[in-house]
């Protein structure tokens, strides 16, 4: 018993040597290992006492690395898919709100580059914004802005 839980924690700590986890993310990565849950739940109990483990911090690097490609919606479907609870995620979220215009017009410049007024062409690329998440606001607020700077 002592052997395995060593070689769990082993495990535990290769894993987050690599990357961060949300707690869920990594209890269901070590499940198929661990002998009981009790000694899963237990390790992790270790793991976040220790500092090893933080929802928080998988949060912030999370929302770091794909809001620069990524709308909130998508971000917050991506953060609650890896088992962080809405109080968790909700302060970075109101703080990316703020941001997201800024952002779409990133990801549309790099897209598409240059506006264009053909209709299908302008739906097509608010698609594609819609599919990385974008609000409907954010989107509008950009296609507005773009129609004020061809003028």
């Amino acid at each position: 018993m002592r052997n395995n839980r060593l070689t769990l924690k082993n495990r535990a700590l290769g894993y987050l040597a690599r990357r961060e986890y949300a707690e869920a993310e990594l209890y269901r990565k070590l499940q198929p290992f661990s002998e009981s849950t009790l000694q899963l739940q237990e390790l992790m109990h270790d793991l976040k006492a220790q500092g090893y483990l933080s929802d928080v911090r998988f949060a912030q690097q999370f929302i770091e690395v794909y809001s620069r490609r990524f709308g909130v919606r998508r971000i917050s479907y991506e953060l609650k898919q890896r088992g962080l609870s809405d109080e968790t995620i909700a302060p970075f979220l109101d703080q990316l709100n703020a941001q997201e215009f800024e952002y779409a017009r990133q990801v549309w410049e790099k897209r598409f580059g240059q506006f264009k007024k053909d209709v299908l062409e302008r739906e097509k690329q608010k698609r594609f914004l819609q599919n990385r998440g974008f609000s409907y606001d954010s989107i509008q607020r950009l296609f507005s802005f773009l129609d004020e700077s061809e003028e």
